[in-house]
């Protein structure tokens, strides 16, 4: 038998909302980028003299001396380790948050419209349903602000990340996304931590602009702002860290006091 649910959503809950897990995947891997900064600073301070070493008996014995960069590699292996790992967890936050994001506007809709309303627009993209219910709710013209352009740059790193392309490139085209004349190696930290902080600036717009215009209070739980709240004190951590001399090999990473605020300023929901 099919669980009867209520029309109008302002008489909900109960039923209450299930994540899809999105949101805790989405925390948790900005939690592991939080624990392998701290270790990859370690490790640059380990590894920068023995660059330094290794790079003046080159300059010594000139490019017969490791010619196939074997002492090289072993030096900086775990460096690359710590680089790619951080790469991984960056991208793996950006996708759990575009994903999240979708949650979010889905049980927008859920709890503050119509239940005919809700079910037609779910086919929509996720841009045209943060449109339709930011209106019906009595803010139109979403399109033109921050909460909108956030919604769109997250969709559309979530679409090409989910077929398969290149985040960095077009994506019209198969050719031009992903054949490159040079490998492009490996990702920098400093890359992947603006990525990161981008995205979970994006989210966090989002979130708090549906907060905002919302008219179920349910939207706005407990547990919301218990992970909300996480998110906001995790990305203050990241941020603490500051990338500097990023031109050279090893660049510097070091983490500033703890009152240091987040350098890059969330996105006004206006």
């Amino acid at each position: 038998m099919q669980e009867e649910h209520p029309n109008d959503p302002l008489k909900m809950p109960p039923p209450y909302w299930e994540d899809s897990g999105a949101l805790d995947q989405f925390i948790r891997s900005m939690e592991m980028v939080k624990y392998l900064l701290p270790a990859l600073a370690d490790e640059i301070n380990k590894i920068e003299p023995l660059i330094n070493d290794y790079h003046d008996r080159r300059d010594n014995l000139g490019d017969e001396y490791d010619p196939e960069y074997i002492e090289f590699g072993k030096i900086t292996d775990d460096f690359m380790n710590y680089e790619s790992s951080i790469a991984s967890y960056a991208d793996l936050c950006v996708l759990m948050g575009a994903i999240s994001v979708e949650t979010l506007i889905n049980k927008f809709c859920v709890y503050n419209l119509h239940r005919e309303i809700a079910e037609t627009i779910e086919r929509l993209t996720t841009p045209e349903k943060l449109i339709i219910s930011s209106a019906f709710v009595g803010h139109p013209g979403v399109k033109s602000r921050a909460p909108y352009e956030a919604v769109k740059a997250l969709t559309k790193w979530r679409n090409a990340f989910a077929h398969g392309h290149c985040i960095d490139r077009p994506t019209q085209s198969i050719h031009k996304n992903h054949l490159r004349k040079n490998t492009s190696g490996t990702r920098g930290a400093h890359v992947s931590i603006n990525i990161l902080t981008e995205a979970v600036n994006r989210f966090l717009c989002i979130h708090d602009y549906l907060n905002k215009i919302t008219q179920n209070p349910y939207v706005v739980d407990v547990d919301d702002f218990e992970d909300t709240t996480k998110i906001r004190q995790i990305l203050v951590e990241i941020q603490a860290y500051s990338f500097s001399d990023i031109e050279y090999f090893p660049y510097s990473l070091e983490r500033q006091n703890e009152n240091t605020e987040a350098v890059n300023q969330p996105l006004k929901v206006e």
